[in-house]
């Protein structure tokens, strides 16, 4: 279908260019439709960027619910929420890395608030992960629920700037081995932060 075609064509696009470098005339001849296309099922590029970003979070979510019907313990499903995170966010660090150049940038700012919504969703339920096993008694009252937040997606994001990433941590390590590094080490920092003794 072509929407899923200009779909996969941008992501890739956006991904390897730059959202702004990235011109509709490129997005058509890659996706191989015309340019009239991209108009009548998006009608922006600001709008094509928007959808790609509501299906990553939308698949994201749809595993979050799926994790809170299994009526598991605050700590086990906040550790469920860390592996999902780690592995979406390092699977796809290109997009990323776009991502984040996009919202660093001041043009667009509808577009980033947007966006920020989108993604204020999916944190707004690792905050209620955590208050919950607040009010339940399991997790630290004076625990800093956002500086948690900002625990979780602060190193992960670190781990996605590949020079950085490169020079410190794979001097003598496989990239394979940072996903279950980095979980072991937010697991073991939150758990002593947050659990009650």
């Amino acid at each position: 279908m072509s929407k899923d075609k200009i779909l996969k064509a941008a992501d890739m696009l956006f991904v390897e260019k730059g959202f702004d470098a990235t011109s509709i005339r490129e997005l058509a001849q890659e996706a191989e439709v015309n340019i009239a296309m991209i108009s009548y099922y998006f009608g922006s590029k600001e709008s094509l960027l928007e959808e790609i970003i509501a299906k990553r979070l939308f698949y994201t979510r749809e595993r979050i619910e799926e994790y809170k019907k299994m009526d598991i313990p605050a700590i086990e499903l906040l550790f469920k929420l860390i592996d999902l995170y780690v592995d979406r966010i390092l699977s796809h660090k290109k997009f990323n890395m776009m991502l984040h150049r996009e919202l660093s940038l001041s043009q667009r700012h509808d577009l980033h608030e947007r966006i920020l919504d989108g993604l204020e969703l999916n944190w707004n339920e690792i905050k209620k992960v955590v208050t919950d096993g607040q009010n339940g008694g399991v997790f630290k009252k004076e625990a800093d629920v956002e500086m948690v937040i900002m625990t979780i997606f602060g190193l992960i994001n670190q781990c996605t700037q590949g020079k950085i990433t490169e020079k410190l941590i794979f001097r003598n390590k496989e990239e394979q081995d940072l996903k279950p590094r980095l979980k072991r080490h937010l697991k073991s920092i939150l758990s002593s932060y947050l659990l009650e003794k």
